[in-house]
């Protein structure tokens, strides 16, 4: 009897040993997994960041941002004389620039405006574009403030072609602060934010 009680005892504390042992092996291969994700995140960024700089020279690296997805991306800007560009570069996509948005800006004697020319993003629904618009708006404001350029507001044209699109667009222009504004036949529109 007492060697049997002892083979019992003897097994549990072997099958307690065993399930340490397999929980220790579980946690090391998920912190293994951890580093290498985290080594591989690391060299596609520095693989990003050699082709922003051969690509865009004089690009500035604003921010890494999170989307409504749970990617990580880039912000970069770019500014070459008239030109204003924001653009957003995906850390897990293959896609080198997922979302901008190119601007003129416009100095005169009377009013300093900047225009935006176009906002292209390549991912709908995923939060791309607010980002790159937010950080188009506040490198507008930081340009104003620093470089004392005088600029008054921020416009932009919707074009016929993106007819479709209307409801859309005015919902993701009103929510960063624009007005939006519609010919009768609602054709095209107009959108503008004072600053």
């Amino acid at each position: 009897m007492i060697k049997a009680v002892l083979r019992i005892i003897f097994r549990k504390k072997r099958w307690v040993v065993d399930i340490a042992t397999i929980k220790a092996d579980i946690e090391a291969a998920d912190k293994a997994r951890q580093e290498r994700f985290e080594a591989e995140k690391k060299r596609r960024r520095e693989e990003l960041l050699g082709r922003i700089h051969r690509i865009d020279k004089g690009s500035e690296i604003l921010c890494d941002e999170i989307n409504k997805h749970g990617e990580e991306v880039l912000v970069t800007r770019v500014i070459s004389g008239k030109n204003l560009e924001i653009k957003l570069h995906s850390l897990s996509r293959t896609i080198f620039n997922i979302a901008r948005v190119e601007s003129t800006i416009y100095k005169d004697c009377y009013v300093s405006h900047i225009n935006i020319d176009d906002v292209i993003s390549s991912y709908k629904g995923r939060g791309n574009g607010s980002i790159v618009l937010k950080h188009f708006i506040n490198t507008v404001g930081e340009l104003n403030s620093n470089c004392r350029l005088g600029i008054k507001y921020i416009s932009g044209w919707l074009s016929p072609i993106d007819k479709e699109n209307f409801n859309k667009l005015e919902y993701f222009y009103a929510k960063s602060g624009f007005e939006v504004n519609f010919t009768d036949d609602r054709e095209s529109g107009s959108i503008r934010m004072e600053l």
